[in-house]
């Protein structure tokens, strides 16, 4: 469940859904949209794709948007210290502030989920995990993670691709930006404490669900 992108911070077209419930009317294989110039015809597994992804941004985006705005307050105070020793001193205070504020919050996503806050990062910032992790850590530490990071198949220098593969979050967060979707930007921090008792309250019910999934499978071979 772990995201690689924990490596990060350790070491350093008018969208269906602005409408009103009203204007959509629901038939055998589509969703017709009745808009004022024209109408959209939407599959309905298309509207399954753009519900779940609309969930994993809400979830993801509010963590890109913040640390993109530390990243670049960051930026700003490097960009006026003159020294290198102090340069590498500040860098490690930086690695420190995003360390204690996303690590255990991102101990907590899935590994999609961590590529996709890698990809809002890039989107963000401009630049690769593993390019913020070398301005601020070192040359040296960047490569080491990004090796590190391809032995569980992640690279640390993916980008976003708003005109590929990552065209329906695109979608999505300028439908966002629009404001024809909700969203709360506030991220949720997560202490250690915090993170203890999520996991054990997870793994309890993972053991639920197994023994649960077994129980069944006894009853239906008695049967």
């Amino acid at each position: 469940m772990k995201s690689i992108i924990i490596l990060f911070l350790l070491c350093s077209f008018t969208s269906v859904y602005g409408q009103e419930e009203s204007d959509i009317v629901a038939e055998d294989t589509s969703i017709v949209l009745q808009q004022t110039t024209r109408t959209v015809f939407v599959s309905k597994e298309f509207e399954r794709s753009y519900k779940r992804e609309y969930e994993r941004i809400k979830k993801i985006y509010p963590m890109a948007l913040k640390a993109a705005e530390l990243i670049e307050d960051y930026d700003a105070e490097l960009a006026g210290i003159e020294k290198k020793r102090k340069q590498k001193k500040y860098g490690k205070e930086a690695h420190k502030n995003l360390k204690e504020e996303f690590t255990y919050a991102i101990k907590e996503l899935y590994t999609s989920e961590g590529v996709l806050l890698m990809k809002l990062i890039n989107r963000e910032t401009g630049r690769t995990v593993s390019e913020i992790i070398d301005k601020y850590r070192g040359n040296l530490t960047s490569n080491l993670y990004e090796s590190m990071g391809k032995l569980w198949d992640q690279d640390l220098s993916i980008v976003y691709d708003p005109k590929g593969v990552d065209w329906l979050t695109e979608m999505i967060i300028q439908d966002i930006e629009m404001e024809e979707l909700a969203f709360d930007s506030t991220v949720e921090r997560v202490d250690k404490e915090h993170y203890k008792n999520d996991r054990k309250e997870y793994k309890e019910s993972s053991r639920n669900y197994r023994k649960a999934k077994r129980k069944a499978k006894r009853a239906k071979v008695a049967e």
